[in-house]
């Protein structure tokens, strides 16, 4: 005669095992979110716990260009400005691009995952607010004048190999990808619309990612280029669980499993 009770408590285990298993396989969902964390304006070199590791931001200034202040306070910093529509806040980027016209200077933000198994994340997702340009690029012929132009470029990393991003575009009409790792704003966007914003996401497992933010050179006509911005959303990501957990708990699963087996057939 079956044992229903068994047969059920044993299923119930086989089930808990395998949902368990399933949630290690894909590790842990974490967000650096920016609405409930402090960000030191001004600071280049931060990092913030989130989950079990932690999240380094390193920002370096090349070629002459630098960080400008955005509302008499130093950035990069959190704003509620370069966000869209959304309702909270961005890390803010506002850069004085260098004067040499062959080279716009560039600042450069380097994140690095940590204390995670092996310092790897799967499936980073984050948007960029506010990639457009002072003019607007003409369909055809000589481009407008320009006092500065954005240009983006973002870079996944792996061990020291070059993982590449996926951008959705919101609108095509105002940022045009260049290449596997390049955005151009192309037409002026207005710093509450969403016209000039892009989503980054990697499919594919990365450690860093670099993501530099300069002007394109050809399309800025001045010699005194004005500082400009872009926005930085909150960050979502899902870490890789250690071998060890993901073993066991696929042994308690399939065991559970076998146990209702041999059970529901007595």
């Amino acid at each position: 005669m079956i044992n229903i009770n068994k047969t059920v408590q044993y299923t119930l285990i086989s089930v808990g095992g395998l949902l368990m298993t399933s949630s290690a396989v894909y590790g842990a969902n974490l967000n650096l979110d920016w609405n409930n964390t402090t960000f030191v304006a001004g600071g280049l070199n931060q990092t913030f716990s989130v989950g079990q590791g932690e999240v380094n931001l390193q920002f370096s200034l090349k070629n002459g260009s630098s960080f400008a202040s955005f509302e008499r306070v130093s950035t990069p910093r959190l704003t509620q400005t370069l966000t869209g529509t959304n309702p909270g806040v961005s890390l803010h980027l506002q850069r004085k691009p260098s004067t040499d016209q062959n080279n716009r200077g560039s600042i450069e933000l380097k994140t690095s995952f940590l204390r995670y198994n092996k310092s790897i994340v799967k499936g980073l997702t984050f948007d960029i607010f506010d990639i457009d340009r002072s003019a607007n690029l003409p369909t055809s012929g000589t481009p407008n004048p320009s006092t500065w132009q954005d240009r983006v470029i973002v870079k996944g990393f792996l061990g020291g190999n070059e993982v590449t991003p996926t951008f959705t575009i919101f609108d095509t009409n105002n940022v045009r990808k260049v290449g596997d790792f390049t955005l151009d704003g192309i037409r002026n966007v207005g710093n509450t619309a969403n016209g000039g914003n892009v989503r980054v996401s990697f499919a594919d497992s990365i450690d860093s990612f670099i993501l530099t933010f300069t002007d394109n050179p050809s399309l800025v006509t001045t010699t005194s280029p004005s500082s400009h911005g872009i926005g930085i959303g909150s960050m979502s990501f899902q870490t890789v669980p250690e071998p060890s957990m993901m073993s066991g708990l696929l042994l308690f699963g399939f065991l559970g499993l076998a146990g209702s087996k041999k059970k529901s057939s007595n």
